[in-house]
């Protein structure tokens, strides 16, 4: 049993299908197939079976699923130690972001960071889609952290780290009549177009929510993928929605709606896998990034 097989078994396991399995792992489909009946033959037991176009792990799957996050971890840190004794701390870690993060201070984060590891390679990919699939970056080993909205549904092997906190903000064209007004209630909305996000992401069922709760309906004319998108079109006079607070601030032609009810919040946390140890790379990313969280804000 070789450390390769095991990471080719993780994938086809994590991934349950043997192709995405072999296309995470940048080996043939033949290959991934032919290393989980070598692990089987080693074994003498079943590891996995079909179940339609995917597979499923039998009892001595998941057995080995978990003892291979274990040997594969350790393995991992045995190198970054081993590179310690060489130099600084090396490597690489991933973190996948929002395009809103609240009122945490990522670039001073990140700056920090390659201050005092300027060894380590640092990716940062763009995280968006259904608030509960934000961590599945961390579950499918596509990124060692992120950083996303609580939903209050992550998966059981997945650790919060509160960063900040995020609040939504209704927006209109500077030039819209709402601009002006003082103390609009959600009744004076119901014939306005509004832009929002998917029906399955959390912000929307959240703004969604908050108008039941009020007894009153609205209606989403344009439904987009990102924030972006939202405030192009809300500059262009599309319609009028819900953004976060630096998003509505950040560009001039956009104003913030001063509403009667209050406006939601959101938690921000730094998410990571609690199933199995860090690598060092990322555990020192994660005690950058949360020790800038703990600290008060400065005012000048």
């Amino acid at each position: 049993m070789e450390l390769r097989q095991l990471e080719i078994f993780v994938a086809v396991a994590e991934e349950e299908h043997v192709t995405r399995g072999a296309e995470r792992m940048h080996v043939a489909q033949s290959a991934a197939s032919a290393t989980v009946r070598r692990l089987e033959r080693e074994f003498g037991l079943e590891l996995l079976r079909r179940v339609g176009r995917r597979v499923e792990l039998t009892n001595a799957g998941r057995v080995l699923l978990d003892r291979a996050h274990a040997v594969l971890g350790e393995a991992q840190r045995t190198r970054e130690q081993i590179a310690l004794l060489a130099g600084p701390l090396r490597g690489h870690v991933s973190l996948a972001i929002p395009i809103s993060y609240g009122s945490f201070a990522l670039p001073a984060g990140l700056a920090a960071f390659r201050r005092a590891y300027p060894a380590v390679t640092l990716e940062i990919r763009q995280a968006m889609g259904p608030v509960e699939g934000r961590t599945d970056v961390l579950m499918h080993d596509e990124a060692d952290l992120a950083i996303v909205p609580v939903s209050g549904m992550e998966p059981p092997q997945i650790n919060l780290d509160r960063l900040s906190r995020l609040r939504a903000a209704l927006v209109c064209r500077r030039d819209d009549e709402l601009a002006t007004r003082r103390g609009v209630p959600l009744a004076d909305l119901r014939d306005r177009s509004f832009i929002d996000f998917p029906v399955d992401w959390g912000n929307r069922r959240t703004i969604d929510r908050l108008f039941a709760e009020a007894g009153e309906s609205r209606k989403v004319g344009v439904e987009v993928p990102d924030i972006r998108t939202a405030q192009v079109l809300i500059e262009a006079g599309v319609g009028i929605g819900f953004l976060p607070e630096e998003a509505a601030t950040e560009r001039p032609r956009l104003s913030m709606v001063d509403l009667s009810d209050p406006t939601p919040w959101f938690e921000v946390a730094l998410a990571s896998r609690s199933d199995r140890p860090l690598s060092e790379p990322a555990a020192a990313l994660r005690q950058v990034l949360v020790s800038l969280a703990a600290k008060p804000p400065t005012h000048t």
